[in-house]
């Protein structure tokens, strides 16, 4: 077998395999039955052995033809996303469609404020999903806390997450003095970001306090939630700097902790799209907002 085969009839192929008949499989290919057919014997004429075989009426394939279909169908997928992946380095920003995923909370600073005139799919996800989703090209942009060993990979800066307590001024009327803050903070309902979280666990460690002293009201695990829950009233919680609270309504007070816990968050992307322009304006604007 010297011959290449087309890719056309690869599609085709494939298509074919996938539909339940031989005109549903040429609609799809928005070709007539009869030159489908036509690729088909072209394609079985490459080839050492046939591919289709016949059932009563119905074409059907061969054991051949199956093993065959099962090995091209992911490479075809694969080429297919490597197309439009490649596309995308030649496109406007208004013919782009890019996908962002990471924590809930930075996705929506980036839904609110992004001016981007391309069309944008917002993906909430931890860091590991977030990692792999760009791996395996599911997702343009990806905001993460921790990288990856890998060359394929571009890691960029975009905020060092610190923490401050919020407290609203409806629970207490002066903003409490460093000395005072323990004492203050342990008759009022707490809002936990997550029951086991090492940063608040930090955070008691340095108060020489622990969990079960806590008044801990509710527990939701994100900060833009309960950081309005703080301004409702709710309670007093540990947020991180980037998200937002209204200190009209409550008193901010920064805290001490370890270095460690102060996360450093990066924009991470494939290294085959950092060229792209539109890629470059996103870029721009988001380090703008971090």
């Amino acid at each position: 077998m010297n011959n290449r085969i087309p890719h056309y009839l690869i599609e085709s192929f494939i298509t074919a395999a996938e539909e339940p008949s031989l005109q549903q499989a040429a609609e799809k290919l928005q070709i007539t039955q009869s030159t489908l057919s036509k690729q088909m014997i072209m394609f079985e004429e490459l080839l050492p052995h046939k591919v289709f075989a016949f059932d009563g009426r119905k074409k059907v394939l061969t054991s051949y033809g199956s093993s065959l279909y099962e090995a091209l169908k992911p490479k075809f997928a694969q080429t297919q996303e490597l197309i439009e992946q490649t596309s995308l380095l030649f496109s406007q920003p208004e013919n782009v469609h890019v996908r962002i995923c990471g924590r809930g909370e930075f996705l929506d600073i980036l839904a609110v404020n992004l001016k981007f005139n391309g069309r944008i799919t917002f993906l909430p996800m931890n860091n590991e999903s977030a990692l792999e989703a760009v791996l395996q090209r599911k997702a343009e942009l990806a905001i993460v806390h921790t990288g990856i060993d890998s060359t394929e990979i571009v890691m960029k800066p975009f905020i060092l997450n610190e923490f401050r307590i919020a407290v609203s001024k409806g629970l207490l009327k002066t903003k409490p003095k460093a000395e005072d803050l323990t004492e203050k903070l342990k008759g009022l309902p707490c809002l936990l970001y997550k029951m086991h979280d090492p940063v608040i666990e930090n955070l008691l460690k340095s108060w020489k306090m622990t969990f079960e002293e806590l008044n801990v009201h509710r527990t939701y695990p994100n900060y833009t939630t309960l950081a309005r829950m703080v301004s409702e009233g709710q309670g007093w919680a540990l947020l991180p700097s980037h998200t937002a609270i209204d200190e009209t309504l409550n008193h901010v007070i920064p805290v001490t902790m370890s270095s460690s816990f102060n996360r450093k968050f990066h924009l991470c992307y494939r290294k085959d799209i950092s060229s792209a322009s539109w890629l470059k304006e996103l870029l721009s604007e988001i380090k703008q907002l971090s």
